[in-house]
């Protein structure tokens, strides 16, 4: 690897390490922010809804940047400013405007999507660009454990400001929200040393959006449905976790940061499968896993809530898997010259159905279907919409593996790592954390 790769890689970790900072704090505040400020469910969908309502309208204009101004990484920097400014009035809510705090935080929330989204078909094709195709599912899995330690560091981060301040303060989640400000200002300058790979000239032109390679195709389709499924129950794993469990936000943080520690740990070796496995057969195997999850949720009552502990390990590490091959899928089924457009494209669509999912769970969460109602009935649902997109994915065609391997193949892989030990491992890093913060909350009591 040339030295300019080597500093190409290095900026693109030190950027999505802060990237991921200021989004994860405020991915796990958002909603109970949002509960705080008086928030029903509907309105928790709504506000799942909104990052996928602002991809959608956001890829169009992207691209058109990146085309205008011939360079992904001014964009990405443009993008990144704007996204972060919006927060702004929305750290200003406790201060001043509790009244029409949801209006504030769904109209700025709204901007701060729209802004990061703009950025991402620039950002998606300038980093493909950086790794050579063969080492993608290495790359992009160390990229992703770097996501998932940066979102573990920000919910603990939050969690301590939220305990200094007090929860009954509304604005501890100014302080959280400035933190995430902050944070995504710095990541500009891992960005701006970045040595970008020259961009082939491409007149895009609208047809381009219109067409669509036939694999690239049916990857929309699949994944347009399991999207739905996906954010179907969405924004309801905290709502379940704070309302129905009745979790603590110091709590709440210490049980989610478990799933995000199992799945850095994973990121890896799901990586390293899916590059000699195939994308398509870990794929499946890890639908299979995901679809499960929402299910396992519902078990846990405020009683056996520790029974989250375990779910969140699982969690995190089934999901790793999906995430390393359907980005992998992604880059692989779009053209090197058009990929900024392509990608641009496939966001726009597939976003389309998230946009209605967690409205529509919303409302499915106010039925009552005899031995389901509320939220577990969501999840029900959810695991059902999951299975069935397996379907979907067997239409799918692997390209970057010549040798056709099964999902069995995944799993004895994937049992080769030890799982127990490893699993064991993880508990006890996440059991370990839990006690500090906890007996650090509670000595301040004290």
């Amino acid at each position: 690897m040339s030295n300019v790769s080597k500093r190409n890689s290095q900026m693109v970790m030190q950027s999505t390490m802060l990237w991921s900072l200021s989004e994860g704090v405020m991915g796990i505040f958002i909603i109970p922010f949002a509960l705080a400020l008086g928030a029903g469910n509907v309105d928790v969908g709504i506000i799942g809804a909104m990052p996928f309502l602002a991809l959608i309208l956001a890829q169009l204009p992207g691209a058109e940047l990146v085309e205008r101004w011939k360079s992904r990484r001014r964009v990405n920097i443009f993008c990144c400013i704007l996204s972060r400014l919006a927060l702004v009035p929305i750290i200003l809510v406790p201060f001043y405007f509790q009244n029409i705090g949801i209006a504030i935080l769904v109209a700025f929330l709204f901007v701060a999507y729209m802004m990061a989204s703009m950025g991402s078909p620039a950002w998606a094709s300038m980093t493909s660009d950086m790794a050579p195709k063969r080492t993608w599912g290495a790359f992009f899995g160390k990229r992703l454990a770097i996501i998932d330690m940066s979102v573990i560091a920000s919910g603990i981060l939050g969690a301590l400001l939220l305990d200094q301040t007090g929860t009954g303060d509304m604005r501890a989640f100014s302080y959280v929200f400035s933190a995430s400000l902050l944070i995504g200002m710095a990541n500009i300058l891992p960005v701006a040393r970045l040595k970008e790979p020259r961009i082939r000239k491409h007149n895009h032109k609208l047809r381009d959006f219109l067409k669509v390679p036939k694999d690239l195709k049916k990857l929309i389709v699949f994944r347009s449905f399991f999207n739905f499924a996906y954010m179907f129950p969405g924004p309801f794993f905290t709502v379940f976790m704070l309302e129905t469990l009745g979790m603590g936000y110091t709590e709440f943080v210490l049980y989610s940061i478990v799933g995000s520690a199992s799945s850095m740990l994973w990121q890896k070796k799901w990586g390293s499968i899916a590059d000699r496995l195939g994308d398509k057969p870990t794929l499946i195997a890890s639908i299979i896993g995901v679809s499960f999850v929402p299910v396992l949720f519902s078990l846990a009552t405020p009683e056996t809530k520790w029974l989250l502990l375990p779910v969140q390990a699982f969690s995190g590490f089934i999901w790793a898997g999906f995430w390393v091959s359907a980005e992998n899928l992604t880059l692989d089924y779009t053209e090197k010259e058009k990929r900024a457009v392509q990608i641009a494209d496939f966001n726009m669509l597939t976003s389309v159905p998230m946009v209605f999912a967690p409205i529509l769970g919303g409302m499915a969460s106010q039925l009552n279907a005899g031995l389901l109602t509320g939220i577990p009935l969501v999840f029900g649902m959810a695991t059902v919409m999951r299975v069935s997109s397996i379907l979907l994915a067997n239409s799918l065609r692997e390209t970057r593996v010549k040798h056709k391997h099964e999902t069995s193949d995944v799993y004895r892989e994937v049992v080769a790592v030890n799982p127990v030990k490893g699993t064991l491992c993880q508990l006890h890093a996440a059991t370990d954390c839990v006690k500090c913060l906890w007996n650090a909350r509670l000595a301040r009591k004290h």
